[in-house]
């Protein structure tokens, strides 16, 4: 054991320097002598001197990292460097400078292999945004950096700036390589002319094939069909399947300049079809008679009545309409021909403020067909001629 002041000589140091790295935990107190002197280990001593001159402080390895300094922290605690701390928590940082070194290379290397989002714009001369579509598309990958900052590969960058050399987009005005990203070159061709010219019909119906064309080739290549076609195969119609997707969270939205385009899958549409066919909803969707007004509701025409007479007929056999014959089972041209329902308007003619509209609804309710006004109108007209 020797003094403070013995062991600064012995080491080449001052005591005053050596009394600091006491108070900060560096080297203990081993106890006191004669004077109240403090005792420290000189081979203690030693050990911290030959560490000290081995390691460095958290600001210079940031200065060597080119980092912040909290980033050496969170390195240190990490396990990347090797360091002490002799007075605890919240002490000084030795690290050890061999560490820090190494990982000076390896991150030089690095920088080598990357280069910042703002270094590539002066390295290309394209603006900001340009790099951020490309790494939306995905073209670029970003590898983060200190301080939000976005590392760009070198290998990547060079090999798309070779791309779009070789391959560049075209003015529509002057016919001259773009810059990418652009649509007119700067000045003279993004003046009013080439803004109306891009407005035009011609360029717009243009534009307009070359996004269906585009969207055709992604319905081929990924195996995606329209709603619409999906409704027309699942004799369904496109609300009905749309209120499918929505409820169920169906379909991929494609963007293609622009054009939207919500579009099913091959499972997608398996899904609409199990619940097509297995909900209570399918089993109405088989009777004709349901379908029928369903459709005259929908378009405001009884077409479906005459296509689904027949089987209407053969839904309905306990209804009034199953004692007419069947070829008669339907939409009647004329309500003159059909004995039955001439019988029940003569009946609904006697009573009072009973309107036209009215006796065509309760015809169409109890017999199963469209009676429009128009017919009840003219029936009438025929009756009240034929009587006088």
């Amino acid at each position: 054991m020797v003094s403070v002041n013995a062991a600064a000589k012995a080491i080449g140091m001052t005591g005053q320097g050596l009394s600091r790295w006491v108070d900060q935990g560096r080297i203990r107190v081993r106890g006191r002598g004669p004077r109240r002197a403090v005792l420290v280990s000189l081979s203690e001593v030693q050990e911290a001197v030959a560490w000290s001159r081995s390691s460095v402080g958290q600001t210079q390895a940031a200065r060597m990292l080119r980092v912040e300094p909290r980033r050496v922290v969170e390195l240190c605690r990490s396990g990347a460097l090797a360091y002490r701390q002799p007075g605890g928590r919240g002490g000084d940082y030795e690290i050890d400078c061999a560490a820090v070194e190494k990982l000076a290379a390896e991150r030089a290397r690095d920088r080598e292999a990357f280069v910042s989002l703002a270094s590539a714009c002066a390295r290309t001369g394209w603006p900001r945004w340009v790099f951020l579509r490309f790494i939306e598309d995905e073209r670029l990958s970003v590898t983060p950096g200190a301080r939000g900052a976005k590392w760009l590969k070198v290998a990547e960058l060079d090999a798309l700036v070779g791309e779009l050399s070789a391959k560049p987009a075209l003015c529509s005005m002057c016919g001259l390589p773009l810059p990418p990203g652009r649509k007119a070159h700067k000045g003279q061709c993004a003046m009013t002319e080439a803004i109306e010219a891009r407005r035009s019909p011609a360029v717009q119906a243009r534009l307009a094939t070359q996004r269906r064309d585009e969207l055709e080739g992604i319905k081929a290549t990924r195996g995606l069909r329209e709603v619409d076609d999906v409704a027309t195969e699942l004799d369904r119609s496109p609300r009905s399947v749309w209120g499918h997707i929505a409820n169920h969270s169906l379909g991929t939205m494609v963007t293609v300049r622009g054009l939207r385009r919500l579009l099913l899958s091959r499972e997608d549409i398996e899904q609409i079809r199990h619940i097509t066919t297995t909900s209570d909803v399918a089993a109405l969707h088989g009777d004709p008679a349901r379908r029928a007004a369903w459709y005259h509701h929908l378009h405001k025409s009884t077409k479906m009545y005459g296509r689904a007479a027949q089987a209407i007929a053969a839904s309905r056999p306990n209804k009034r309409k199953a004692q007419r014959p069947r070829n008669q089972v339907g939409r009647p041209s004329d309500l003159l021909d059909d004995s039955v329902i001439l019988d029940r308007l003569r009946d609904l003619a006697r009573q009072p403020s009973m309107s036209q509209q009215r006796m065509a609804y309760r015809l169409s309710h109890e017999f199963g067909v469209a009676v429009s006004r128009d017919q009840v109108k003219r029936a009438l007209k025929r009756l009240r001629t034929s009587s006088e």
